[in-house]
């Protein structure tokens, strides 16, 4: 993983961009059926980061940077929240799931 170290800040932008960029196709008719399934997934891989923060021996980060300097977040309360959140986009998954088999049906 040391290789990736000249490249954060690279990595962080394209997070964020990438985030930003979710946040607008979520509301784009055509993209819902693809940001069904990508939320769940993104939320996956963000409850494994935060839980690897949360059970760090050696220290780890004290806030997550999650809003800027507006909010912190202690590495626990960053991990609870991200698990609030992937719960939160199965219940949209499973009522686009619900959706897409009552179209189905009729």
């Amino acid at each position: 993983m040391d290789g990736l170290y000249g490249h954060t800040r690279l990595l962080a932008i394209s997070c964020c961009a990438f985030e930003f960029l979710m946040g607008i196709c979520a509301f784009i008719k055509p993209c819902q059926r693809f940001m069904a399934w990508a939320f769940p997934a993104v939320m996956a891989f963000f409850v494994y980061i935060t839980y690897i923060n949360y059970t760090d021996l050696y220290g780890g980060i004290e806030s997550c940077g999650c809003f800027g300097e507006l909010i912190h977040f202690t590495p626990a309360s960053s991990f609870y929240k991200n698990i609030v959140l992937l719960g939160l986009s199965l219940i949209l998954l499973a009522i686009h799931l619900w959706q897409a088999y009552k179209r189905h049906q009729s």
